[in-house]
């Protein structure tokens, strides 16, 4: 009886192998990570529900695909896609996962990582820690509404919404949230950095589609 491997790139495995993935979660904002700078990677609406799904997929709060810098300066543009297939400008808590992981890749102490909503500053901070330069905070609307134990973001948000109400006079505050807590910091210049931890979970590859 002729026998097949559980997982092949080609046919002959009962699983078939795709792109790989990593899954990072931020305070356990979780996110699948696609590299799509050698060969572009852009799944459809479907498939992006499938992998985010928590049941019949992968799982995550959202799918993030790192590609080629769009400007001379940044070191990659990252696509954040939610898990209904809308991609959207902006997510703390993934920029600073995707911070981490292609800091450790280049050795660099500072990267800009580009994205719809701007370009980011990224330095290391220590252990799994990454802050991320934010840029001038704008309204925040997040969809598709699902419920999340941190967002990044919207801690930036909070404390920025607190020194103009006249809630406090610190520049520099610690968020709780559920899942944990980040450093907020106001500038001058009135940007935003937010300095948080990040953890790996697994890699493993895309389903095959089609």
């Amino acid at each position: 009886m002729q026998q097949h491997p559980w997982f092949s790139d080609g046919k002959t495995g009962l699983i078939q192998v795709g792109r790989p993935f990593v899954k990072i979660h931020g305070l356990r904002n979780d996110f699948v990570i696609a590299d799509g700078r050698k060969t572009s990677y852009t799944p459809c609406v479907e498939e992006i529900i499938h992998i985010c799904d928590r049941h019949e997929g992968i799982g995550a709060d959202e799918l993030l695909v790192v590609e080629p810098p769009r400007s001379g300066n940044a070191y990659a543009f990252l696509r954040i896609i939610n898990p209904d297939g809308c991609e959207v400008e902006a997510c703390g808590n993934a920029s600073r996962c995707v911070g981490w992981l292609l800091l450790q890749e280049s050795g660099h102490k500072e990267i800009t990582i580009e994205t719809l909503g701007g370009q980011l500053k990224c330095r290391n901070a220590g252990d799994k820690l990454v802050a991320v330069e934010m840029g001038r905070l704008r309204t925040v609307w997040e969809r598709p509404g699902v419920l999340t134990t941190a967002c990044g973001t919207g801690a930036c948000v909070a404390v920025a919404a607190a020194h103009r109400r006249g809630l406090t006079t610190e520049k520099c505050m610690t968020v709780i949230m559920p899942a944990g807590s980040v450093e907020i910091e106001l500038k001058e210049s009135g940007t935003v950095v937010m300095t948080g931890p990040v953890e790996t979970c697994y890699a493993g590859y895309l389903p095959v589609t089609g």
